[in-house]
């Protein structure tokens, strides 16, 4: 069967008044551009093109009569065609407008729609809608969605955060994510190409002479009074164990094995994939747990005094107040895991317990899928490990004058 050749031609005025219902003219000078007759006597003008990704569009012009003659409908090709070389679809683009989509509407479709379908953990999202709300929302927000361009996006990342390294590059993953995810309706993605900021790694670990000062402010009665037993008992027990500050102010009773010797984590950072995870307690650890008092209806060990039913909220001000009283400097919670992987190393315990026992997404397979079975294997390691670090607490604090600044 052969294929009939496209009726091809300048479209004027003249030939227009000829067409047959159901024909179609194709210019011969603007490549794409099309007058279509259907069953009526309306010619509608109309373009056909292909996006950088290959897709096909067509995108409706208007009809033949004021304002659209053969003059303006092949100028407003071309200013299309324009569009589609710089990587916009305006097919897309025109059905976007039509919805009134903001910039915070397209972040809102992304949150909801990946936290169902991916299952997101709450804080996950929670940080997503804060990011949204209090950081992208007040500059970009209300734009129209369809109107952002890469250099407002840029703009925003270099300069409205400058100073704000981490939080400027959180911030451009979001908005890379989301509009990936609606590029089907805008036809870009205005934050893609856009180069994110160097990130440095935290490497600051406490020394020895700051773990000893540490424990010694942890037992400082003054300091226990102030800031309840409850909170110092968890700063104690995250470098002990090198558990995430999460993971410690949600656990509960409940989690803990009737020996006191291994704790199962229900929302750890792989919940989501690798569910519940079991962790064995070094004999330190252990005895922290049991000099703790239980308080009734409430089912978490590190437990609120300030509400009922719940667990600690805050530690990081204890941390801040502590850190003062011992003379750290510099020192955030999370670097108590940091600190924990650390002396494992300089005492000698191998890289490969070390991961086990603070559970890092490296562990293999066979640990994941029976860990209940080889947590006991790793309690002499938890034992050395939560031995050296708890002695060191337990140490008297060094006596003698610090040098002059």
């Amino acid at each position: 069967m052969t294929r009939s050749k496209p009726n091809r031609a300048s479209i004027t005025v003249a030939r227009l008044a000829k067409m047959q219902p159901g024909e179609t003219l194709w210019d011969t000078g603007v490549r794409g551009l099309c007058a279509r007759r259907q069953t009526t006597e309306a010619i509608t003008f109309q373009l056909y093109y292909r996006t950088g990704s290959g897709r096909s569009r067509w995108f409706t012009i208007g009809r033949w009569g004021s304002p659209w003659q053969p003059g303006t409908a092949r100028d407003e090709a071309i200013k299309l065609l324009a569009e589609v070389a710089d990587g916009k679809d305006p097919q897309s683009t025109k059905a976007h407008r039509k919805t009134g989509s903001a910039v915070t509407d397209i972040l809102t479709a992304y949150i909801e729609g990946t936290g169902a379908a991916k299952q997101l953990k709450p804080a996950t999202i929670k940080e997503y809608e804060r990011l949204r709300d209090d950081i992208i929302g007040p500059h970009l927000g209300q734009l129209p969605a369809a109107d952002l361009s890469h250099q407002d996006i840029q703009r925003f990342h270099a300069e409205t955060l400058k100073g704000r390294p981490y939080l400027a590059n959180r911030c451009l993953a979001l908005l890379r994510a989301a509009f990936n995810k609606a590029e089907h309706l805008i036809g870009r993605n205005p934050a893609r190409g856009i180069q994110k900021n160097h990130e440095h790694a935290r490497t600051r670990v406490l020394s020895l002479d700051e773990m000893q000062r540490l424990g010694a402010a942890l037992r400082d009665p003054e300091v226990l009074a102030r800031e309840g037993v409850y909170c110092c008992a968890a700063l104690g027990f995250m470098l002990m164990t090198g558990r995430r500050k999460h993971e410690v102010l949600k656990l509960k009773w409940a989690d803990i094995s009737p020996d006191m010797t291994t704790i199962t984590l229900q929302d750890h950072k792989s919940s989501r994939l690798r569910g519940a995870a079991v962790h064995v307690l070094g004999s330190p650890a252990t005895k922290l747990l049991k000099t703790l008092p239980k308080i009734a209806k409430n089912p978490y060990v590190f437990a609120s005094t300030a509400k009922e039913g719940v667990h600690l909220q805050n530690v990081d001000e204890t941390w801040r107040r502590v850190c003062e009283r011992a003379e750290i400097v510099d020192a955030r919670i999370h670097d108590l895991r940091r600190t924990n992987a650390s002396h494992a190393a300089n005492i000698g315990i191998d890289v490969h317990s070390t991961s086990r026992l603070l559970g890092h997404a490296s562990v293999n397979t066979t640990t994941r899928h029976y860990v209940h079975q080889q947590a006991q294997g790793l309690k002499p390691v938890a034992d050395e490990l939560a031995g050296s670090l708890s002695r060191l607490l337990a140490a008297p604090k060094r006596r003698g004058k610090r040098k002059a600044e």
